[in-house]
């Protein structure tokens, strides 16, 4: 049975219609609707392109539904027949008051209306043929935008669980969030995310939802990682090359979709440090997750009030040379408390 999940104090039921969306939405031929849960909330998206929807369930089709809420929408056009992908200038993002604009240029563009969970737009039919560019910034791109406005506020963070405690795992790119998620997954903990985490709305325990059926790494993990020698380097449109890999080749790792936060630590790996978990002052973490907001948050929004409950869990910063240190002290931090 989904859970029920109460809607942010931004949303409203109605849908903002430009006259471009509006265009789209009467369309006739977009005859092609699936429906998606994206991190287990519900989405529905209508085009005219079989494409489309097999690029949504490639980025989705694991998740089950697990809340019950209104769905966000998105839909999507697509035009021209040619079928050979053509190289497309990398697609750049901008906030434009409570919209999100997403193109490469007039022929490739989503609007994502972060206010109502709406998204429409446009694609030319060798875009849709391209590697990586549809599924990544506008499909995934748009829904998780939409998700973190309305649904649950995106963290930068990794997240594992050690006898029914989550701890987040925080820290800049290249901390080494993804690598520490894994050993821990590697050592008998249940693997939640790697470095992107939800926090629940509106929800009284710090209840957070991750993509527990991807890991992503650095190149550079193979260093730590044996098992990741040889495997396949993606090239995203933008950002760092990354292992990608579904947590189903990793047999015996235990996961979890969810968990309730109980810890949150900040890493610092340096060579000779003196390990050990510190108090962490709750002002940075609470600048730390601000900056992850996508919208500048307001004293009485519900990511604010949520990122408040978020930051009553006790914080630390952990010093550590090696991964399997730095599992003995968090292991040791929830097992002190139990």
């Amino acid at each position: 049975m989904p859970n029920e999940i109460l809607p942010s104090e931004e949303a409203t039921p109605t849908v903002s219609r430009t006259a471009v969306a509006q265009g789209l939405w009467n369309r006739h031929d977009l005859l092609q609707t699936d429906t998606f849960f994206p991190l287990g909330f519900p989405l529905t998206i209508t085009t005219n392109s079989e494409e489309v929807l097999e690029a949504a369930g490639q980025s989705w089709g694991v998740f089950e539904q697990a809340y019950s809420c209104q769905p966000l929408v998105i839909t999507l056009l697509v035009e021209g027949t040619a079928s050979e992908a053509i190289p497309y200038p990398p697609p750049t993002s901008r906030i434009n008051g409570r919209l999100l604009i997403t193109m490469t240029d007039a022929a490739n563009f989503i609007v994502s209306d972060l206010d109502h969970g709406t998204a429409f737009g446009k694609v030319a039919r060798p875009f849709v043929n391209g590697p990586l560019g549809l599924r990544y910034h506008f499909l995934e791109t748009s829904a998780l935008s939409m998700i973190s406005t309305l649904r649950a506020a995106a963290l930068h963070a990794a997240c594992v669980e050690w006898r029914g405690r989550g701890l987040l795992l925080c820290g800049e790119s290249g901390v080494g969030k993804s690598s520490l998620a894994f050993a821990c997954a590697q050592s008998g903990w249940r693997y939640i995310s790697d470095d992107a985490t939800y926090l629940i709305l509106n929800d009284p325990a710090r209840t957070v939802v991750g993509n527990c059926h991807q890991i992503r790494f650095r190149d550079s993990a193979t260093q730590l990682f044996p098992q990741l020698l040889g495997r396949r380097i993606t090239l995203r449109p933008a950002g760092k090359p990354s292992i990608e890999l579904p947590t189903t080749e990793f047999p015996g790792l235990l996961k979890k979709t969810t968990a309730e936060i109980a810890y949150i630590v900040f890493l610092h790996r340096v060579d000779g440090i003196t390990p050990g978990l510190f108090p962490l002052e709750s002002k940075v973490a609470s600048d730390y997750f601000t900056r992850s907001l996508l919208l500048p948050p307001s004293e009485d929004s519900s990511g604010t009030k949520t990122l408040q409950r978020l930051l009553r869990a006790p914080r630390f910063e952990l010093r550590y040379t090696d991964l399997y240190s730095a599992i003995e002290q968090i292991k040791g931090l929830v097992e002190r408390e139990i």
